[in-house]
């Protein structure tokens, strides 16, 4: 077991005053690379039982901030920059033999880690009225880069009997913000970029595999619990102002798998084999109320998410009686969004608000695979359930883009697709079954009290390239079949 507990920070005190010639850069990052945590476990007699547990918990915080009241006078480019990587792997790996032989294998690897980047209370940026103080730009960018990965094996081998269980988990819960807090006053020649960026990479995997000359039993889960929350907040009462171009912008992607696969042979015979990934997405842009951002050329606010989520499973049974399943789900939650609060003020020649998913693929295959057997019970489950949400809401905002204003929720490369597949011989029962959908919602909500100002207004919803697909197989020769 690996505890893993880092603070990174980068701070501007609370009053401070900075005046420079050239550039004032507030950088905070932080890397944890190719952390690996293995678990090892063999046992072998009349007797043989073996366990390993591989468990790696990670909380990597990285703040780069310039905490309340405090003002800087005149800089080239201020840039407040948080930057959080984390590469993990556990690995439990085992064998037992024996008479009577059982293995377990635990793997986990958790992150819950934040990224933030902000501007504090009543933060004075570029307001001074000295004859000749400037700041030309300004960038608040939090990041984070996330690779985890949990794998499980485990092979039991029993004369009499075996069993074998085979846990792999993946957990990742971390938040991702860049901020101007509330009343903070911000005004630059050139250009204003608010931003952050998310790459998840997650992924699970057991493997498991049980043999016996009488009876073998084996279950073998690969689980992946992905739940990120990315931000960009402009506070109540806060004012930035850009002779050119403001960018306000968050972004994420997450790629999450796992994979899980389950062998058993015996006289009597049985493997259970799950694959569960469950992905919880929020990335989203709010302009609180009573702020204030005015660009002298282009506004560009969005909110923008790419997701593939995929869960395999795979059971194997070879033996006189077998009995057992596989099941692969595939869970998606997503909120794209963007929120401008009442009495928020949004100004520019060109003003562009899109919330967008750019890509969701949403996979899950189970296969069951089995010998002949005429006490046989095999059953293959695939299940995929999309929710996804782009949404720009006005609760009473005004947004103006004089030249050109755009209110845009927008989802494309929308696709989910469930595959289950029973190969066996003669069984008096089998069960394939594949069940997928996808709720899909792209709104434009400009509710009572709003105004929008543009000599060209666009405002578009738009559910595009929706896919969904679902197979479901039968290979045997039965007495009841379920497809």
């Amino acid at each position: 077991i690996a505890n893993i507990h880092n603070r990174t920070n980068a701070i501007v005190s609370s009053g401070a005053t900075l005046h420079a010639g050239g550039n004032i850069d507030v950088d905070a990052s932080s890397l944890i690379a190719d952390t690996d945590v293995y678990a090892v476990a063999g046992a072998a007699g009349s007797v043989g039982l073996g366990a390993a547990v591989a468990v790696l918990n990670s909380d990597n915080d990285v703040v780069a901030a310039i905490f309340n009241d405090a003002t800087i006078e005149n800089a080239d480019v201020v840039r407040v920059n948080s930057a959080a990587t984390s590469n993990l792997h556990a690995d439990a790996q085992g064998a037992s033999i024996g008479a009577l032989a059982v293995g377990v294998m635990v793997s986990d690897v958790t992150e819950t880690g934040t990224s933030r980047a902000s501007i504090g209370d009543r933060v004075s940026i570029g307001t001074t009225p000295r004859a000749g103080a400037r700041v030309n730009d300004l960038t608040v960018n939090a990041t984070s880069n996330h690779i985890i990965n949990a794998t499980g094996t485990v092979a039991a081998g029993g004369l009499n009997a075996a069993g074998a269980g085979n846990f792999a988990t993946a957990t990742l819960d971390s938040d991702t913000g860049a901020q101007i807090q509330n009343d903070a006053q911000i005004s630059v020649r050139d250009d204003v970029v608010i931003a952050t960026n998310v790459i998840n990479n997650v992924d699970a995997e057991a493997f498991g595999i049980v043999g016996s000359l009488v009876i073998a039993a084996g279950a073998t889960t690969a689980t992946a619990n992905v739940t990120p929350n990315v931000a960009v907040t402009v506070g109540p009462g806060s004012t930035i102002a850009a002779g050119d171009n403001i960018t306000i912008r968050s972004r994420s992607t997450h790629n999450v798998n796992t994979e899980s696969r389950g062998a058993s042979g015996g006289l009597a015979t049985g493997a259970l084999v799950r694959a569960n990934t469950n992905l919880t997405n929020s990335t989203r842009v709010d302009i609180s109320s009573g702020s204030a951002v005015t660009a002298r050329d282009t506004l560009d606010v969005s909110a923008e998410s790419r997701i593939d989520a995929d869960s395999t499973s795979t059971s194997d049974s070879i033996g006189g009686a077998t009995l057992g399943d596989s099941r692969a789900n595939t869970i998606v939650d997503s909120d794209t969004i963007i929120n401008v609060e009442a009495l928020a003020e949004l100004v520019a020649n060109v003003t562009r608000i899109h919330a967008k998913v750019t890509r969701l693929e949403a996979n899950a295959t189970a296969l069951y695979n089995s010998s002949i057997s005429l006490a046989n019970i095999a059953e293959a489950n695939a299940r995929v359930a999309a929710d996804s949400v782009a949404e720009v809401i006005s609760r009473g905002g005004d947004i103006a883009g004089y030249g050109q204003l755009e209110l845009v929720a927008r989802q494309t490369g929308v696709a989910t697709t469930t595959r289950s597949t029973v190969n066996a011989g003669i069984v008096p029962f089998v069960r394939s079954i594949s069940n997928n959908g996808a709720d899909v919602r792209s709104n434009i909500d400009v509710q009572a009290g709003s105004a929008l100002r543009g000599t060209n207004v666009l405002l578009e919803a738009d559910s595009a390239s929706i896919a969904n697909q679902r197979f479901s197989d039968v290979n045997s020769l039965t007495i009841d079949a379920l497809e």
